[in-house]
């Protein structure tokens, strides 16, 4: 029950990562403003 299948771990880096890289877009945006 506690075990997360492959798919989900899969699906829960990639969510953590798109949301690091696109915050990390969001603060070059600024800088070059």
């Amino acid at each position: 029950m506690g075990h997360l299948t492959g798919d989900q771990l899969l699906d829960t880096l990639l969510g953590a990562f798109y949301r690091i890289k696109s915050s990390g877009k969001r603060t070059e945006q600024i800088v070059q403003h």
